[in-house]
């Protein structure tokens, strides 16, 4: 998001599912030309973090969504600048093709 804010060309590959939640976040992306490579037809990961103001505790609840394909993302052009992140699901396997 920010860097499309600044005006980079970006890319994402992340598991912005087809609910509410993917609507919303879409919607900031698509303001600042952010370019999703796949959307995810199952849910988005989300994750909830719940804070008490008077003594600061925090909760967090986290949902991971479905698997990510990170295949889709290695069929763009080289870019100047690569990151990977993930949340559950992922796998070992799935970084190899990553950096070869």
């Amino acid at each position: 998001y920010a860097l499309g804010r600044l005006g980079v060309s970006v890319s994402l590959n992340s598991s912005i599912g087809n609910d509410v939640f993917g609507d919303l976040v879409l919607g900031w992306l698509n303001d600042v030309g952010v370019r999703l490579v796949k959307q995810n037809v199952g849910p988005t990961a989300v994750n909830f973090v719940r804070s008490r103001a008077s003594d600061g505790f925090r909760t967090s609840s986290f949902f991971s969504g479905e698997k990510l394909d990170w295949s889709a993302g290695l069929d763009q052009k080289s870019p100047d600048w690569f990151f990977a992140s993930g949340y559950g699901r992922v796998s070992k396997e799935d970084f190899g093709p990553l950096v070869e």
